[in-house]
Protein backbone atom coordinates (compact mmCIF):
# COMPACT_ATOMS: atom_id res chain seq x y z
CA UNK A 1 0.00 0.00 0.00
CA UNK A 2 1.15 3.70 -0.82
CA UNK A 3 -0.09 6.98 0.97
CA UNK A 4 -2.99 8.30 1.56
CA UNK A 5 -4.13 4.28 1.01
CA UNK A 6 -3.54 3.75 -2.56
CA UNK A 7 -2.55 0.61 -3.88
CA UNK A 8 1.20 0.98 -5.54
CA UNK A 9 0.87 0.83 -9.38
CA UNK A 10 3.15 -2.35 -10.36
CA UNK A 11 5.98 -1.52 -13.06
CA UNK A 12 4.95 -2.02 -16.33
CA UNK A 13 7.68 -1.97 -17.98
CA UNK A 14 8.04 -5.35 -20.01
CA UNK A 15 11.22 -7.37 -19.41
CA UNK A 16 13.20 -7.34 -22.22
CA UNK A 17 14.45 -10.55 -23.14
CA UNK A 18 17.55 -10.36 -24.73
CA UNK A 19 18.02 -12.92 -27.32
CA UNK A 20 21.61 -14.83 -27.45
CA UNK A 21 23.82 -13.93 -30.16
CA UNK A 22 23.97 -16.56 -33.08
CA UNK A 23 27.19 -17.59 -33.51
CA UNK A 24 28.57 -18.02 -37.22
CA UNK A 25 28.15 -21.57 -38.44
CA UNK A 26 31.04 -23.13 -40.28
CA UNK A 27 30.60 -24.03 -43.87
CA UNK A 28 28.25 -27.31 -43.73
CA UNK A 29 27.62 -29.86 -46.61
CA UNK A 30 23.44 -29.29 -45.15
CA UNK A 31 22.73 -26.17 -45.12
CA UNK A 32 19.06 -26.88 -44.80
CA UNK A 33 19.91 -28.16 -41.27
CA UNK A 34 21.00 -24.81 -40.35
CA UNK A 35 17.65 -23.37 -41.17
CA UNK A 36 15.97 -25.73 -39.49
CA UNK A 37 18.31 -25.14 -36.08
CA UNK A 38 17.28 -21.52 -36.74
CA UNK A 39 13.49 -21.89 -37.42
CA UNK A 40 13.14 -24.31 -33.98
CA UNK A 41 15.54 -22.03 -31.65
CA UNK A 42 13.42 -19.04 -33.38
CA UNK A 43 10.03 -20.89 -32.16
CA UNK A 44 11.54 -21.95 -28.68
CA UNK A 45 11.86 -17.86 -28.03
CA UNK A 46 8.48 -17.27 -29.42
CA UNK A 47 7.07 -20.18 -26.96
CA UNK A 48 8.74 -18.97 -24.10
CA UNK A 49 8.03 -15.10 -24.37
CA UNK A 50 4.25 -15.96 -24.87
CA UNK A 51 4.68 -18.36 -21.15
CA UNK A 52 6.23 -15.38 -19.54
CA UNK A 53 3.81 -12.77 -20.71
CA UNK A 54 1.05 -15.16 -19.49
CA UNK A 55 2.64 -16.17 -15.81
CA UNK A 56 2.81 -11.94 -15.85
CA UNK A 57 -0.81 -11.49 -16.50
CA UNK A 58 -1.59 -14.13 -13.91
CA UNK A 59 0.71 -12.19 -11.58
CA UNK A 60 -1.05 -9.30 -12.19
CA UNK A 61 -4.70 -10.64 -12.00
CA UNK A 62 -3.89 -12.17 -8.48
CA UNK A 63 -2.33 -9.05 -7.00
CA UNK A 64 -5.61 -6.94 -8.37
CA UNK A 65 -8.57 -9.78 -7.65
CA UNK A 66 -7.15 -12.27 -5.94
CA UNK A 67 -7.46 -16.00 -6.73
CA UNK A 68 -10.65 -16.34 -8.68
CA UNK A 69 -9.30 -14.29 -11.75
CA UNK A 70 -12.23 -12.28 -12.47
CA UNK A 71 -12.01 -9.61 -14.20
CA UNK A 72 -14.93 -7.10 -12.84
CA UNK A 73 -12.90 -5.97 -9.46
CA UNK A 74 -13.53 -2.40 -8.85
CA UNK A 75 -9.84 -2.57 -8.02
CA UNK A 76 -8.59 -2.94 -11.19
CA UNK A 77 -7.07 0.30 -12.62
CA UNK A 78 -7.56 1.20 -16.29
CA UNK A 79 -3.92 0.98 -17.39
CA UNK A 80 -3.86 -2.50 -16.40
CA UNK A 81 -7.15 -3.80 -19.10
CA UNK A 82 -5.61 -1.67 -21.63
CA UNK A 83 -2.45 -4.25 -20.83
CA UNK A 84 -4.60 -7.07 -20.30
CA UNK A 85 -6.61 -6.18 -24.06
CA UNK A 86 -2.56 -5.75 -26.19
CA UNK A 87 -1.38 -8.93 -23.85
CA UNK A 88 -4.18 -10.67 -25.48
CA UNK A 89 -3.34 -9.01 -28.96
CA UNK A 90 0.80 -10.04 -28.26
CA UNK A 91 -0.22 -13.22 -27.33
CA UNK A 92 -2.47 -14.19 -30.92
CA UNK A 93 0.27 -12.34 -32.43
CA UNK A 94 2.83 -15.09 -31.25
CA UNK A 95 -0.06 -18.10 -31.52
CA UNK A 96 0.19 -16.80 -35.72
CA UNK A 97 3.94 -16.54 -35.54
CA UNK A 98 4.40 -20.19 -34.21
CA UNK A 99 1.93 -21.02 -36.98
CA UNK A 100 3.72 -19.31 -39.23
CA UNK A 101 7.17 -21.15 -38.28
CA UNK A 102 5.41 -24.59 -38.49
CA UNK A 103 4.36 -24.13 -41.90
CA UNK A 104 7.97 -22.91 -42.74
CA UNK A 105 9.27 -25.86 -40.87
CA UNK A 106 6.82 -28.03 -43.05
CA UNK A 107 8.29 -26.09 -46.46
CA UNK A 108 11.98 -26.30 -45.50
CA UNK A 109 12.12 -29.67 -44.76
CA UNK A 110 10.24 -30.17 -48.41
CA UNK A 111 12.88 -28.13 -50.15
CA UNK A 112 15.04 -29.90 -48.30
CA UNK A 113 14.05 -33.51 -49.69
CA UNK A 114 13.86 -31.95 -53.16
CA UNK A 115 17.47 -30.80 -52.60
CA UNK A 116 18.45 -34.09 -51.43
CA UNK A 117 16.95 -35.80 -55.14
CA UNK A 118 18.61 -33.09 -56.98
CA UNK A 119 22.00 -33.89 -55.55
CA UNK A 120 21.57 -37.40 -56.10
CA UNK A 121 20.08 -36.88 -60.04
CA UNK A 122 23.15 -34.26 -60.26
CA UNK A 123 26.18 -37.41 -58.89
CA UNK A 124 24.34 -38.98 -61.28
CA UNK A 125 24.99 -36.89 -64.27
CA UNK A 126 28.20 -36.12 -63.14
CA UNK A 127 29.19 -39.91 -63.43
CA UNK A 128 28.11 -39.94 -66.36
CA UNK A 129 29.32 -36.96 -67.58
CA UNK A 130 32.77 -38.21 -67.03
CA UNK A 131 32.14 -41.83 -68.41
CA UNK A 132 30.99 -39.92 -71.94
CA UNK A 133 34.37 -37.37 -71.60
CA UNK A 134 36.10 -40.88 -70.78
CA UNK A 135 35.06 -42.25 -74.03
CA UNK A 136 35.10 -39.49 -75.89
CA UNK A 137 38.88 -38.78 -75.42
CA UNK A 138 39.49 -42.76 -76.48
CA UNK A 139 37.56 -42.64 -79.41
CA UNK A 140 39.19 -39.21 -79.92
CA UNK A 141 42.82 -40.81 -79.86
CA UNK A 142 41.61 -44.15 -81.98
CA UNK A 143 40.55 -41.74 -84.47
CA UNK A 144 43.35 -40.00 -84.83
CA UNK A 145 46.08 -43.17 -84.47
CA UNK A 146 43.77 -44.33 -87.82
CA UNK A 147 44.26 -40.92 -89.34
CA UNK A 148 48.16 -41.37 -88.24
CA UNK A 149 47.93 -45.27 -90.21
CA UNK A 150 47.05 -44.30 -93.43
CA UNK A 151 48.98 -41.55 -93.62
CA UNK A 152 52.00 -43.44 -92.89
CA UNK A 153 52.59 -44.29 -96.97
CA UNK A 154 53.22 -40.24 -97.29
CA UNK A 155 56.50 -38.11 -97.36
CA UNK A 156 56.28 -34.08 -96.86
CA UNK A 157 58.86 -31.94 -98.81
CA UNK A 158 59.34 -28.40 -97.62
CA UNK A 159 61.01 -25.61 -99.34
CA UNK A 160 60.51 -27.15 -102.71
CA UNK A 161 60.57 -23.95 -104.93
CA UNK A 162 57.17 -23.48 -107.02
CA UNK A 163 57.33 -22.68 -110.35
CA UNK A 164 55.95 -19.43 -112.14
CA UNK A 165 53.30 -21.20 -113.62
CA UNK A 166 49.60 -21.17 -112.68
CA UNK A 167 49.40 -24.61 -112.41
CA UNK A 168 52.68 -26.34 -111.26
CA UNK A 169 53.02 -30.24 -111.99
CA UNK A 170 53.68 -31.58 -109.06
CA UNK A 171 54.67 -35.33 -110.31
CA UNK A 172 57.29 -33.39 -112.78
CA UNK A 173 58.86 -31.60 -109.38
CA UNK A 174 58.85 -34.63 -107.46
CA UNK A 175 60.22 -36.77 -110.34
CA UNK A 176 63.02 -34.15 -110.64
CA UNK A 177 64.26 -34.27 -106.83
CA UNK A 178 63.88 -38.13 -106.12
CA UNK A 179 65.59 -39.48 -109.94
CA UNK A 180 67.16 -36.65 -111.02
CA UNK A 181 68.67 -35.11 -107.83
CA UNK A 182 68.44 -37.38 -105.34
CA UNK A 183 69.18 -40.75 -107.76
CA UNK A 184 66.23 -42.94 -106.42
CA UNK A 185 66.45 -46.28 -109.03
CA UNK A 186 63.16 -46.80 -109.67
CA UNK A 187 61.34 -43.86 -111.67
CA UNK A 188 59.20 -41.72 -109.77
CA UNK A 189 55.82 -42.96 -112.11
CA UNK A 190 56.26 -46.02 -110.45
CA UNK A 191 56.25 -45.61 -106.63
CA UNK A 192 54.47 -42.39 -106.21
CA UNK A 193 50.72 -42.67 -106.52
CA UNK A 194 49.77 -39.03 -105.96
CA UNK A 195 51.40 -35.83 -104.99
CA UNK A 196 50.37 -31.48 -104.43
CA UNK A 197 50.74 -28.75 -102.60
CA UNK A 198 49.18 -27.95 -99.73
CA UNK A 199 47.97 -24.58 -98.33
CA UNK A 200 47.65 -20.71 -99.76
CA UNK A 201 50.60 -19.47 -102.35
CA UNK A 202 53.04 -16.47 -100.37
CA UNK A 203 56.31 -15.43 -99.76
CA UNK A 204 57.63 -19.34 -98.79
CA UNK A 205 57.19 -22.01 -100.96
CA UNK A 206 53.90 -24.67 -99.80
CA UNK A 207 54.87 -27.67 -98.76
CA UNK A 208 54.43 -31.06 -101.47
CA UNK A 209 52.33 -34.25 -99.65
CA UNK A 210 53.46 -37.35 -101.52
CA UNK A 211 51.72 -40.68 -101.03
CA UNK A 212 53.61 -43.82 -101.98
CA UNK A 213 52.53 -46.89 -103.28
CA UNK A 214 53.86 -48.97 -100.20
CA UNK A 215 55.60 -47.84 -96.87
CA UNK A 216 58.64 -50.16 -97.58
CA UNK A 217 59.21 -48.03 -100.53
CA UNK A 218 58.42 -44.52 -98.77
CA UNK A 219 61.17 -45.69 -96.34
CA UNK A 220 63.54 -46.40 -98.73
CA UNK A 221 62.72 -42.74 -100.46
CA UNK A 222 62.82 -41.02 -97.44
CA UNK A 223 66.36 -42.37 -96.06
CA UNK A 224 67.73 -41.50 -99.31
CA UNK A 225 66.45 -37.90 -99.49
CA UNK A 226 68.09 -37.16 -95.91
CA UNK A 227 71.23 -38.49 -96.71
CA UNK A 228 71.18 -36.61 -100.17
CA UNK A 229 70.00 -33.51 -98.61
CA UNK A 230 72.60 -33.29 -96.07
CA UNK A 231 75.50 -33.14 -98.67
CA UNK A 232 74.12 -30.12 -101.24
CA UNK A 233 71.20 -28.62 -101.88
CA UNK A 234 68.79 -29.16 -104.70
CA UNK A 235 69.10 -25.89 -107.03
CA UNK A 236 70.79 -23.97 -104.65
CA UNK A 237 67.78 -24.20 -102.10
CA UNK A 238 68.19 -26.25 -99.03
CA UNK A 239 65.11 -28.44 -98.56
CA UNK A 240 64.19 -31.21 -96.02
CA UNK A 241 61.99 -34.32 -96.20
CA UNK A 242 59.09 -35.40 -93.14
CA UNK A 243 56.94 -37.66 -92.25
CA UNK A 244 53.27 -37.04 -92.42
CA UNK A 245 51.44 -36.61 -89.31
CA UNK A 246 47.99 -35.80 -87.89
CA UNK A 247 47.22 -32.01 -86.73
CA UNK A 248 47.57 -33.32 -82.85
CA UNK A 249 50.69 -35.62 -83.23
CA UNK A 250 52.04 -32.34 -85.47
CA UNK A 251 51.08 -29.88 -82.00
CA UNK A 252 52.74 -32.94 -79.71
CA UNK A 253 56.10 -32.37 -81.33
CA UNK A 254 55.69 -28.39 -81.69
CA UNK A 255 55.70 -28.34 -78.16
CA UNK A 256 59.12 -30.01 -77.07
CA UNK A 257 61.21 -28.78 -80.36
CA UNK A 258 62.76 -26.05 -78.23
CA UNK A 259 63.91 -28.99 -75.52
CA UNK A 260 64.62 -30.54 -79.40
CA UNK A 261 66.77 -28.10 -80.09
CA UNK A 262 68.70 -28.04 -76.54
CA UNK A 263 69.68 -31.70 -77.17
CA UNK A 264 70.87 -31.30 -80.61
CA UNK A 265 73.11 -28.29 -79.59
CA UNK A 266 74.52 -30.72 -77.08
CA UNK A 267 75.41 -33.34 -79.24
CA UNK A 268 73.09 -36.07 -78.29
CA UNK A 269 71.14 -36.63 -81.20
CA UNK A 270 67.67 -36.86 -80.15
CA UNK A 271 64.28 -38.15 -82.13
CA UNK A 272 60.92 -38.62 -81.45
CA UNK A 273 58.53 -41.94 -81.23
CA UNK A 274 55.44 -42.20 -82.60
CA UNK A 275 53.68 -40.01 -81.17
CA UNK A 276 55.66 -37.60 -79.41
CA UNK A 277 58.44 -38.97 -77.21
CA UNK A 278 61.24 -37.50 -77.34
CA UNK A 279 64.31 -40.21 -77.11
CA UNK A 280 68.12 -40.20 -77.21
CA UNK A 281 70.44 -43.22 -76.74
CA UNK A 282 73.71 -42.92 -74.39
CA UNK A 283 76.15 -45.92 -75.24
CA UNK A 284 72.90 -47.73 -76.91
CA UNK A 285 70.74 -47.31 -74.02
CA UNK A 286 67.99 -45.39 -74.68
CA UNK A 287 66.75 -42.19 -72.78
CA UNK A 288 63.59 -39.93 -72.13
CA UNK A 289 64.13 -36.75 -72.74
CA UNK A 290 60.42 -35.84 -72.15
Amino acid sequence: MGPKGQQRKPDRTPTKQVPPKKQKLASSPEPNCVIMDDINEVKGQANNMAASMATKKLHFVNEYDGPSGENDSPNMPKWFRQFEIRLDQRLNKLDQVAEKIENLASMVEEHDQKFASVQYDMASLNERFKNLKTENEELYLKLDDLENRGRRINLIFHNVPEKAEARENCMETVSDIINNYVGFEQPCEAVVERCHRTGQKGDKPRIIHVAFSSYAVREKVRKTCISKFKQSSYNGTKIAVGEDFSRRVVQLRKAKMARFKVLKEEGKRPFFLYPASLRYRVNGKLISAD
